[in-house]
């Protein structure tokens, strides 16, 4: 089972998406509390199966290779690591497909939300309002005189009276 990135709107390991390296969330309590805040989801409480993707990370946080001095040769011996590793004290802090109205200040107050519908509402009325006046210019308007003749007929009853 491929573990699946929990930031939101991430779509790390997911089908259809990225297929890349996640990393469970610290066992110390002070860092998992700055990885849940970094992530930005409510009413979140990450499990032993939450994971997070190394897209979430600058590459300075990310370890590809370990070293060890060995005492017996006296030479530094460097390793590829089967798997990435994170660096201590590690926090998540790349998010680019965060919508910006995730943000904190995105929220709108009640009163503010109820003017700016208002205003949406007013908007569209006085486009409509436009539109329906265009279209009543549009029927009732003419450029020759045959014209003017046709369009009275259409909104004016003569009975048998003709023009000739």
């Amino acid at each position: 089972m491929v573990n699946k990135c929990c930031v939101p709107h991430c779509r790390g390991n997911y089908v259809g998406g990225e297929k890349v390296s996640v990393f469970r969330f610290p066992d110390d309590e002070l860092l998992k509390m700055k990885w849940t805040r970094s992530i930005h989801r409510t009413n979140f409480t990450p499990t032993t199966y939450s994971r997070v993707c190394i897209k979430h990370f600058m590459s300075e946080d990310v370890l590809w290779e370990t070293s060890m001095f060995d005492e017996s040769t006296g030479k530094l011996i460097t390793v590829k690591l089967p798997a990435p590793r994170l660096r201590e004290g590690a926090v998540p802090s790349v998010f680019p497909e965060r919508p910006s109205c995730t943000s904190v200040n995105a929220r709108l107050e009640p009163e503010e939300k109820r003017r700016k519908k208002e205003m949406e509402q007013l908007e569209k009325c006085i486009r409509d309002s436009i539109e329906e006046r265009r279209l009543y210019e549009e029927a009732r308007s003419f450029k020759t005189l045959g014209e003017c003749f046709e369009k009275l007929q259409k909104f004016v009853s003569f009975g048998d009276f003709s023009f000739i």
